[in-house]
């Protein structure tokens, strides 16, 4: 569920907060790696709460026992 004031990102602003270029963040979308919305026209588009979840997990490695790698 999204926060009332969560707002959805283009592609541009997205791909700036998790530093990967908007070509990444298409690639991950079309993989349906990330979660992302499309509007009427196909457009992708990124809500902001779930791109700042996606970029403090890419920020905290986790090991494969599930613990945070420091």
């Amino acid at each position: 569920m999204t926060a009332p004031t969560d707002r959805a990102l283009l592609p541009y602003e997205a791909a700036r907060l998790l530093s990967v270029s908007t070509a990444t963040l298409s690639r991950w979308a079309h993989d349906r790696r990330i979660p992302h919305m499309r509007t009427l026209g196909g457009r992708f588009r990124y809500m902001e709460s779930e791109i700042l979840r996606l970029r403090d997990r890419l920020s905290h490695p986790v090991t494969d026992n599930g613990e945070v790698a420091s």
